[in-house]
């Protein structure tokens, strides 16, 4: 709530999580999110579970805001 631009949502969500190169597979991931706002956090985790070589990626929110 305190991030009011999409410019700080995104430098919130890219510099908040990372991937563990451990767990990395080439099926498809059920990425899943408890409440959606902006929709960068599932945007930017997406984006680095695809950088790191996952297979397709499915974004799902229990709720949203919006």
């Amino acid at each position: 709530s305190t991030m009011n631009n999409t410019v700080k949502q995104f430098e919130h969500a890219h510099y908040s999580y990372g991937v563990d190169d451990e767990y990395i597979f080439d099926g498809p991931v059920l990425l899943i999110d408890d409440i959606i706002n902006s929709g960068m956090t599932l945007f930017n985790i997406g984006l680095k579970l695809k950088d790191q070589g996952f297979g397709d990626v499915y974004p799902f929110a229990l709720s949203s805001i919006l």
